[in-house]
């Protein structure tokens, strides 16, 4: 197939936003798009083809498969670039037919095909409107969903019902408008005014359109379920009206039979002791009469009985019953304490049966009650008699009888659930209704129904009868499909409730109805607007096309593109304004050329600059975080200048230092050979004489030498012969100078005032690391001083230790600790003592045998005391390194205990002498006489000190000895 407009020429390339679109990328977007939705269509109707079996869905599933097929070779052939108008029309065209066939196929899917459809329309309209004319797709696109929308509303073919297809639609159709979303996010969709004419007026017919087929539908819907809520009512009127007719001439049947004379007298023939046959045949005659009387409930009918005024059973038409105890029961309480008629609840049998009873009081010719009739009947009947008014609401409808307790006494909708509550019951209520033979005294049937219809019949006061909705989804059963409309009726004669339900009410059919003839209307109208606004929309935009091509060409480049003025309305003065735009846009241009070519160079000659800042700003840097660590002064001071000199390109960077009289700036760095050279012989300078260093050196004033002017001289050196610019600024530590920092250049004029403000603040950080380098130094200096001072310290005082306690050391034996006297003259604590290092050996014994030998010395703070010295006599034996860690810290140990027990030791000797003098001095001060105060100090200190003899001498003023009277052993020397 040849492929149609290359995606090289311009009229297939789009330039926007900065970036290249062309008709083969929007193509590829477009099929990837199809390929997708046909893809999942394929697969959905596959799948619900197999598990349906309906041939609509295999239909269906392979023209999904023949339009992805289509996609995927368009796809493909874009992806290469290789763009074919027939190609995306292959895959456009089966993927209407594949719209339009489901619509025809599935129930419900017409509206949404229709809607996607009319997006794929706009988004394809709105796509190809960047290149060429979307009128076509957009006639299509509509012309397919109209089409899709009809055949889903007049479908001839018989449609399938699947939930499932219409939530993929759903889904589809939510993919649909993300990616039209995702398209105009990405720009390769643009909404032109074309688009937005046709949307409003698609918008402003089919939402009104909507809103009031939805109207019309629910009006239908509200108005049909009304009338079905007030058939139900009636239903359930009638039927509870029907039961009371049935329990009202019931009660009246037993009153009148309850009249009957032989009544009265076979009671006081019963009185009086007589028991004549004749009445009991009588009696059992008049039964079996009452028995066989016509009446459809009759069937039901349990038993007739006479009972005493004793509460006894003297005749039943069931024999077992007769001479049976029923005093208590309230069917024969009632009537013969009140003297009226009664219909009892439904009571249970302990054999599961149920019934319920009619009585009446019997009265004798006194008018007093001599017993009561009793009438039982099988609670079978209720059953019976709703069953006839099952279908009296219409189809699908049925009756339900409630007790006051809420228990079903008839149903015909579920007989199995009668005697079963609609609400859970608790044990203690089901405790006591068992007690009352309320309902049987067996395993319950799960008894919720609806818990919105036991709410409802335990709290509802029912004048005229009530209506209830049952919602989907009742709690205790299954989830329904459609609502239950119920109408609710209260009876007379008993407080029971009599409910007739409206099954599974379906609103469907008519809002079909509604909606096939609103989408038959909406479709042609929207169809034939649709026509409408795209003419209009053309007409109307045609001229802003214009000046939209004209303004992609002023946008491209083509600044000469001007549009034709063809009206002089408000398009043509738009036209002429643009024009008039166009021509300002390109002198504008113009202009603007020659001020970004001068603010080039503006900005390349400040960039130069700003870099050049830059760099002085990262060496200050540099040079701040090497203050950090400038402990070597020299090695610092070089780096500063080869990082100066490498980041600048200032040939020789020189540091100068004042010497200690403050006379000389002796250059202590410098970078260049040159400054090599003068570090080699000691160069220095006169401070306040010689140079600008000098001159810096003495003002605290920085300066700057050009290649001309009264500083030119400073340049005649010949170790730096080629300077031409030089900048010198003092190193200053707070108001004191302590040096300079020289920079010079081979370039003339190198230096401005701007550098100054760098190099000032790179000058104070040298300045601040000399000073600290130097205070570290001191610092040094003095710990140094310090530290040998207290080893020599150290040194004297184990020295008088050890010549204070006579010992060389001490041995440990099997025999115990044992001093040393001999010398310890060996060469392993020699070494540790030289050393203060660990040592091992082995020793070879005078008897050849060997021992290994370990050496750990003592230390305190640095200095060795002693040795701790280790042997073994295994031959074998090796020093491991823990058995050395271990000595090593127990020698440590020892250090600091023995320095413990040297410092105490001599803080109780001091403690002592100062004991002895304050002593001394007490007995000294006991007296006022010199004289003898001498004599004291004397005696106690021969005393103290273990003397033999102590005197004490006085200079007379002329200089010569006077001595006091001696004591001890001695002679008396001097006058007193």
């Amino acid at each position: 197939m040849a492929v149609i407009n290359p995606p090289t020429s311009p009229r297939n390339v789009l330039s926007t936003e900065g970036r290249t679109l062309t008709l083969s990328q929007v193509s590829l977007t477009l099929n990837m798009a199809i390929g997708t939705i046909s893809g999942i269509g394929f697969l959905a109707f596959l799948i619900n083809g197999i598990q349906q079996t309906y041939w609509q869905f295999y239909a269906l599933a392979g023209i999904s498969l023949i339009t992805f097929l289509f996609s995927l070779n368009s796809a493909l052939k874009n992806a290469r670039g290789e763009y074919s108008d027939r190609d995306l029309g292959w895959a456009n065209g089966f993927f209407s037919i594949l719209g339009i066939s489901t619509a025809l196929l599935i129930d419900g899917a017409g509206l949404l095909v229709a809607v996607t459809y009319v997006i794929i329309a706009l988004s394809l309209t709105s796509t190809l409107g960047l290149f060429r004319s979307g009128t076509l797709s957009l006639f299509l696109g509509l012309t397919t969903a109209s089409i899709a929308a009809l055949a889903g509303a007049l479908s001839p073919l018989p449609q399938v019902q699947s939930e499932t297809m219409i939530v993929i639609l759903i889904t589809i159709l939510a993919m649909v408008v993300m990616i039209f979303i995702l398209l105009g996010i990405t720009q390769f969709v643009s909404t032109t005014l074309q688009i937005r004419l046709v949307t409003a007026f698609l918008a402003v017919l089919i939402v009104p359109l909507t809103i009031a087929t939805s109207a019309l539908s629910q009006t239908a819907i509200a108005t049909n379920r009304e009338q079905i809520q007030q058939n139900m009512i009636d239903a359930a009127e009638e039927v509870a009206l029907s039961l009371d007719r049935f329990f009202e001439n019931n009660l009246k049947v037993i009153q009148q039979e309850a009249k009957a004379d032989v009544f009265s007298r076979y009671f006081e023939n019963l009185k009086a002791g007589k028991r004549e046959e004749l009445d009991t045949a009588e009696i059992r005659m008049i039964f079996r009469v009452l028995e066989l009387r016509e009446s459809s409930e009759r069937v039901y009918l349990s038993s007739y009985a006479l009972l005493n005024a004793g509460g006894y059973n003297v005749y039943d038409t069931v024999q077992a019953n007769r001479g049976k105890y029923e005093g208590r029961r309230a069917y024969f309480l009632v009537p013969y304490t009140t003297g009226k008629p009664y219909i009892s609840p439904i009571t249970f049998n302990p054999d599961g049966t149920s019934y319920f009873s009619f009585s009446a009081p019997v009265f004798n010719n006194q008018n007093e009650v001599v017993g009561v009739l009793r009438a039982t009947y099988n609670t079978l009947v209720l059953q019976r008699f709703v069953t006839n008014y099952a279908e009296l609401g219409g189809p699908n409808t049925h009756v339900i009888v409630f007790d006051e307790n809420l228990i079903r006494l008839a149903d015909t909708y579920q007989p199995e659930m009668i005697f079963t509550t609609v609400t859970a019951l608790t044990p203690q209520q089901r405790a006591e209704l068992i007690i009352q033979k309320r309902i049987p005294d067996l395993p319950m049937i799960r008894p919720v129904y609806n818990a919105d219809l036991a709410r409802f019949l335990q709290t509802s006061e029912l004048n005229n009868g009530a209506i209830l909705e049952i919602e989907e989804g009742n709690e205790g059963n299954e989830a329904q499909e459609k609502p239950e409309i119920a109408g609710v009726a209260p009876m007379k004669t008993m407080p029971w409730k009599v409910v007739f339900f409206q099954a599974e009410f379906d609103e469907t059919p008519i809002r079909k109805s509604h909606t096939r003839v609103a989408t038959v209307i909406a479709t042609l109208l929207a169809y034939v607007l649709g026509f409408v606004a795209v003419g209009v929309s053309n007409v109307l935009a045609s001229p802003l096309k214009d000046l939209a091509n004209i303004a992609r060409r002023i946008a491209a480049g083509d600044l000469k593109a001007r549009s034709e003025v063809r009206t002089s309305d408000e398009f043509g003065t738009l036209a002429t304004v643009f024009n008039q735009m166009a021509e300002q846009l390109e002198k504008l241009v113009s202009e603007l050329e020659e001020r970004v070519a001068q603010r080039t160079a503006e900005l390349e000659r400040r960039n130069q600059a700003l870099t050049y800042r830059t760099n002085q700003l990262n060496t200050i840097a540099q040079v701040a975080r090497g203050i950090v660590s400038a402990q070597e002064l020299t090695r610092f001071l070089e780096n500063v200048t080869e990082l100066i000199s490498d980041r600048f390109g200032f040939y020789h960077v020189g540091i100068f230092l004042l010497d200690a009289n403050r006379e000389y700036a002796v250059l202590r760095a410098a970078n260049s050979p040159g400054g090599k050279r003068m570090l080699a012989r000691s160069h220095m300078l006169k401070v306040g004489e010689t140079g600008i260093v000098g001159y810096v050196t003495s003002t605290g004033q920085p300066r700057i030498a050009l290649d001309v002017g009264q500083d030119a001289v400073f340049f005649n050196n010949p170790d730096l012969p080629t300077t031409r610019s030089e900048m010198a600024l003092p190193l200053k530590v707070g108001e004191e100078i302590i040096g300079a920092l020289d920079v010079q250049s081979e370039v003339p004029n190198a230096f401005s005032p701007e550098d100054l403000s760098v190099f000032t603040t790179l000058a104070d950080q040298v300045a601040i690391a000399i000073y600290n380098n130097q205070l570290y130094n001191e610092t040094l200096r003095a710990l140094a001083e310090a530290q040998q001072l207290h080893r020599q310290y150290l040194q004297q005082e184990w020295a008088k230790e050890v010549q204070t306690h006579r010992h060389r050391g001490f041995r440990y034996t099997v025999k115990g600790v044992e001093p040393i006297h001999e010398s310890l003259d060996w060469k392993d604590i020699e070494y540790v003592y030289e050393t203060g290092k660990p040592y091992i050996f082995t020793e070879t014994l005078d008897d050849q045998t060997q021992r290994a030998v370990m050496a750990v010395p003592i230390s305190i703070r640095g200095e060795t005391i002693g040795v701790i010295r280790v042997q073994d006599q295994g031959e074998a034996r090796v020093w491991s390194d823990n058995e050395l860690q271990a000595v090593q810290d127990v020698a440590q140990q020892v250090g600091v205990a023995l320095e413990t027990a040297r410092l105490f030791e001599k803080t109780v000797h001091r403690a002592e002498r100062e004991r002895r003098v304050l002593e001394i001095t007490g007995k000294i001060r006991s007296t006022n006489d010199p004289q003898e105060m001498l004599q004291i100090a004397a005696a106690e200190l021969q005393r103290v000190l273990g003397a033999s003899k102590a005197q004490i001498f006085l200079l007379s003023e002329d200089g010569e000895d006077t001595s006091s009277h001696g004591n001890g052993s001695g002679s008396k020397n001097g006058n007193e």
